[in-house]
């Protein structure tokens, strides 16, 4: 789809990306670029937006209290680029790895790659910021939020870091898009727990979401693909998985390592359409380069995301109130 196609907006969202960590030799020896060869056909639309859960700098020190703590090389955003993404999320656990300096180079490096970023800053006026896109069909607010991460990772008056998800935050995130001008809001939310299914708080910040008039919701930080539920009528995709990671993951043949790619169609007075294709990201399988589930995985996957998902070879279809 297109902003050519019957006047719709059409914004994809992939979900954990992080070039570094266990696939690192293997970038240093095959490229980049390798990563999303399998894959960059399926990145499409008018606009994409990936999660970086890792900052993007060569800087090796981890920040305070990190049990797991992540870095991309600088090489990561061309590569992430030329993919076809347009802009990261960074309001994630992830986001400030590095430290301030490291959130700071990320935003530089993107910016420098001609990649947007949203959901993290340098003070808490530029973390909470929406990310707006403009067509002629309209104009999309994304609000990124994420898990509360303790006060020397959320934004401040005068500090950097993330926005702490909350109800507050969520209610302030949607009235900055309207002030904004949008006519219709996504929330991008990292939540959840790894490798677990979706729980009570994912559900409960859900409601706040809708109540809010968010038009969707799309959820990170799980590492595994959940459930999509309608609330009051809005769509929740709980979690989408991973995008290109490179860990090993912990999967097992209960929690299998798929991931998503989402296509959202807005228009109108509000989403249009929903279409979903799934990709094997398990690194066990894939070596750090992920890759379209066969028919049959697709089926059994996507089918079980939410009943009503018409699957057609590897994508499914969702139809939208």
């Amino acid at each position: 789809m297109s902003t050519a196609d019957a006047g719709i907006l059409a914004t994809t969202f992939v979900g954990d990306t992080m070039l570094g960590d266990a696939a690192q030799s293997t970038l240093d020896t095959l490229g980049y670029d390798r990563v999303f060869e399998q894959v960059r056909s399926l990145v499409g639309g008018d606009f994409t937006i990936a999660n970086a859960e890792a900052p993007i700098t060569s800087r090796p020190d981890p920040f305070v209290d990190q049990t797991y703590s992540y870095n991309m090389q600088p090489a990561s955003a061309q590569a992430i680029r030329g993919a076809g993404i347009d802009a990261l999320s960074l309001a994630n656990n992830h986001a400030m790895d590095r430290g301030p300096e490291g959130l700071a180079d990320t935003i530089a490096t993107a910016g420098a790659a001609e990649l947007a970023t949203v959901g993290a800053g340098d003070s808490a006026c530029r973390a909470e910021l929406p990310l707006l896109i403009h067509s002629p069909s309209g104009t999309l607010a994304i609000i990124a939020l994420a898990n509360y991460q303790g006060p020397d990772k959320t934004a401040q008056t005068l500090g950097a870091g993330t926005i702490g998800l909350s109800r507050a935050s969520i209610e302030r995130g949607a009235s900055l898009a309207r002030a904004s001008g949008a006519d219709w809001i996504v929330g991008f939310v990292h939540w959840g727990e790894n490798y677990k299914p979706t729980n009570d708080a994912q559900r409960t910040f859900a409601e706040y979401f809708a109540a809010s008039g968010y038009d969707l919701v799309i959820g990170t930080h799980p590492h595994i693909t959940q459930e999509i539920e309608f609330v009051q009528g809005m769509p929740v995709l709980y979690s989408i998985g991973n995008f290109a990671f490179g860990s090993a993951g912990q999967y097992t043949d209960g929690i299998p390592g798929v991931g998503l790619i989402v296509q959202a169609g807005f228009g109108g007075d509000g989403l249009r359409s929903l279409r979903l294709q799934c990709i094997v990201t398990d690194n066990e399988i894939v070596q750090f380069q992920p890759r379209p589930c066969d028919q049959t995985l697709a089926s059994t996957v996507l089918g079980g995301l939410n009943p009503e998902v018409r699957v057609v070879g590897n994508a499914g279809y969702l139809a939208v109130p």
